[in-house]
């Protein structure tokens, strides 16, 4: 079995517990989620999806491509031909807070769950649906011009910081 198919069935199992009801702590990978969440460090606890969804959620979904990824939703529009405009009939609009202009779409339906703790190595736990914590997003988003460079500074910080480490949630 290769790494791929390890994930899969990783994330397999996650959306079983999640459909229970039950909520499930996650490592996540990557950079697309500088500087809030950090790939290969953090581990996200998620819940299952109650009420609507928001700009400003941080979802796992799979997108068009088919692929599960953890990003924040930047938008949502109706499909078109649907003038219900119900919830299951939306299109989202989803990017990593550490993407500068590369968005991914999927429907209401490919949403798995939604993340509400971020939890560091430390065992320190930080809420991803807090005010302050949309507040800090919010920010982040208006320093978009000099965004690729505090996200430069920021992976070199942690490449230099949790070099050699390994973390588990």
């Amino acid at each position: 079995m290769n790494k791929s198919d390890s994930k899969y069935k990783a994330i397999a199992a996650l959306e079983q517990f999640i459909r229970e009801g039950r909520p499930v702590k996650f490592p996540v990978k990557g950079t697309s989620m500088l500087p809030f969440i950090v790939g290969d460090r953090d581990c996200v606890e998620f819940y299952p999806v109650e009420g609507e969804l928001k700009v400003g959620d941080i979802v796992m979904a799979r997108v068009e491509e088919g692929y599960p990824v953890v990003h924040r939703i930047v938008g949502i529009v109706p499909v078109a031909g649907d003038a219900s405009f119900s919830a299951d009939a939306c299109r989202i609009v989803l990017t990593g807070d550490g993407n500068l202009g590369f968005k991914e779409h999927c429907l209401r339906k490919d949403v798995i769950a939604k993340a509400h703790v971020v939890i560091r190595p430390d065992g320190s736990r930080k809420s991803l649906i807090s005010q302050k914590a949309l507040r800090n997003w919010h920010r982040w988003q208006r320093l978009r011009p000099i965004r690729r460079l505090l996200l430069k500074i920021i992976k070199l910080y942690i490449r230099l910081s949790y070099k050699n480490r390994t973390f588990a949630c």
